[in-house]
């Protein structure tokens, strides 16, 4: 388990400017439980950030707009970016109890593995795609502790849907393969949701009955985002499985929505694996 943490500022964004892309490399030898992005600049909002993505050893791992991680973090129960202009990029598991399991994502790089499964992590680098303000600055600092031998970490992932009007819309081609803490849709169309995994029912609820349930739970449900969400009692060992007992991927894991007419669905996946698998 992690030791004692320490909050140190990192090395300044290359490439900081309106209409490019701001890189960011951490570097070895701790591990890293979070990091805050700070961001200012004249017209620059979190609006602006229309891609922030982190790579580790050059895989994607976490690809989300600013707003998108911003509105996850408030599910989670952290206060907006946008009233101090901080937006936290969090690698611990939020949401669940105990802080061990909380801790069991964190980036940790430094320590070779010994697991021949486990990659070691040689490289993490932070991309912001930044828009259009008039000017733009950005800083980041982190919380680290002392490095370890790497595991498990947290993806984060965006794929856009656009239904052609109302009724069931049915998603079908979810990443299978690391097991999913938590399935977003971030739409103002879909009213339901059902998630099917080789025809057994794993969820079924109205928006309605989902806001109720997890507002009684250790989260704090958002306008027009569904979450299904194994932990929304805050118990770490429930996550959503695409494996089998036997390892083998499951056959069929489909994500059924109702959605009130034509619009867009941002499907926002939180799962945990290693990197590369």
């Amino acid at each position: 388990m992690p030791g004692l943490t320490r909050e140190i500022s990192l090395p300044s964004f290359d490439s900081v400017a309106p209409s490019s892309t701001a890189t960011l490399s951490l570097s070895v030898g701790q591990s890293y439980h979070w990091l805050g992005i700070e961001y200012a600049g004249t017209g620059m909002t979190l609006a602006k950030m229309t891609a922030v993505r982190f790579k580790v050893n050059g895989q994607t791992v976490i690809d989300l707009t600013g707003t998108q991680i911003d509105l996850l973090n408030q599910y989670f129960g952290q206060a907006s970016a946008a009233t101090a202009k901080i937006l936290y990029l969090d690698f611990r598991r939020l949401g669940v109890i105990l802080n061990e399991a909380q801790e069991m994502t964190i980036l940790r790089m430094g320590n070779r593995s010994e697991n021949p499964r486990i990659p070691s992590i040689q490289t993490a680098v932070l991309e912001i795609d930044v828009s259009d303000p008039t000017s733009v600055t950005l800083s980041a600092f982190a919380s680290v502790s002392g490095p370890e031998q790497p595991g498990y970490f947290q993806k984060m992932r965006r794929v856009t849907y656009s239904p052609s009007g109302a009724g069931q819309f049915d998603i079908a081609d979810i990443i299978k393969g690391d097991l999913y803490a938590q399935i977003f849709l971030s739409s103002t169309v879909v009213t339901a949701a059902k998630l099917t995994i080789d025809s057994y029912t794993y969820f079924d609820r109205t928006s309605a009955r989902n806001t109720a349930v997890q507002t009684d739970g250790v989260c704090s449900p958002q306008s027009n985002l569904f979450a299904i969400n194994p932990a929304e009692w805050g118990h770490h060992d429930r996550m959503i499985a695409t494996r089998t007992l036997d390892g083998n991927l499951v056959g069929d894991f489909r994500l059924q929505a109702t959605v009130s007419g034509a619009g867009d669905i941002d499907l926002i996946t939180k799962s945990v694996g290693i990197v590369g698998g």
